[in-house]
């Protein structure tokens, strides 16, 4: 078994996310901590020794440095002197890129949009009633505070090209090696989740028992054309039950 130190990367396949890559925090007893590459951080999962030793990504030996021999340069015909052609493959590294947090650039302007939108929500709430609805224009209004800046997720299954994409989730999620818990979005941001939470509530339709339409989660997409994969969820999908697509526009594409 490979020994295991501080520093290590590790790469692990979660069902329904993808391959990622994460690095070894601390080693206590026969347990390790991994925090794993994501675009919105998560906390660190415990693995076993033995389980991240499986997982462990091996280090490249560094390159010798005996000279290489001058070897006679190959004949070439008249058909090697044709151009060869552009291969529309992906890239080797397109699942790193995929699996990639956000531009580290535009991290501190995510979060500041991110606090001016918590902040309106925070004045919505406190001027209207707990029973009072916000309006469509109300929430494009608030969401528009991030001013294109959003956060990104990294959601191979429902994307086209697998690199991450603008959105936010808020309510119960699925976290790596976690398993169910609340997001961080709406961990950070209860404020701006409970106008969302609203703004739904009161635009779903009711069931036929005239219930109310009963979620767990809010999937913000905004700018991009998500697969209609939530409809008919695959088997490896964390998806259990019946999701309703709702869309509030102003010039860009946002759909909850």
């Amino acid at each position: 078994m490979a020994e295991i130190t501080v520093g290590d990367t590790v790469e692990k396949k979660f069902p329904g996310f993808g391959v990622y890559q994460g690095t070894v925090e601390s080693i206590q007893d026969d347990t390790c901590l991994v925090r794993w590459r994501c675009a919105e951080p998560e906390d660190p999962t415990t693995l076993t020794l033995a389980e991240a030793a499986k997982c462990l990504v091996t280090k490249k030996a560094p390159p010798s440095k005996k000279k290489a021999t001058k070897k006679p340069a190959p004949k070439r015909s008249a058909e090697d002197e044709k151009p060869a052609k552009k291969s529309k493959k992906d890239p080797p590294n397109a699942q790193q890129l995929a699996n990639a947090p956000g531009d580290a650039s535009c991290a501190a302007e995510v979060r500041t949009g991110l606090k001016k939108v918590e902040s309106y929500a925070q004045n919505w709430l406190s001027q209207h009633k707990e029973d009072d609805a916000p309006s469509g224009k109300e929430v494009v209004e608030m969401l528009k505070l991030l001013n294109g800046k959003w956060p990104t997720q990294a959601r191979p299954n429902v994307t086209d090209t697998g690199r991450p994409v603008p959105g936010m989730c808020a309510g119960l999620v699925f976290a790596l090696g976690q398993g169910a818990r609340t997001s961080l979005i709406s961990t950070n941001h209860p404020n701006m989740t409970k106008v969302l939470v609203k703004w739904c509530r009161a635009t779903l339709p009711k069931t036929k028992k005239g219930a109310e339409f009963p979620f767990s989660s809010l999937q913000v997409n905004y700018n991009y054309a998500v697969r209609c994969r939530v409809f008919t969820p695959p088997p490896e999908s964390r998806v259990d039950g019946v999701s309703y697509p709702l869309r509030v526009t102003s010039g860009r594409r946002t759909s909850l």
